[in-house]
């Protein structure tokens, strides 16, 4: 899955640059529904995959 700036390894994106804190709290919540396996394509840095996501990001 491509999640651009949305989801980052272990952490998430800024909305202090005019993004909706309200719409990616729900996009993380959808995320947290989804298969441990999928693996994940940030729009910076290195890839990983829902499982580790949901045990080691503090935002999830």
């Amino acid at each position: 899955m491509f999640t651009g700036d949305m989801l980052f390894k272990q952490s998430i994106g800024r909305t202090d640059l005019g993004g909706s804190h309200s719409d990616m709290v729900e996009s993380i919540k959808l995320l947290q529904t989804m298969d441990d396996g999928i693996v994940c394509y940030p729009g910076h840095g290195p890839s990983t995959d829902l499982g580790s996501e949901k045990n080691f990001n503090p935002f999830f």
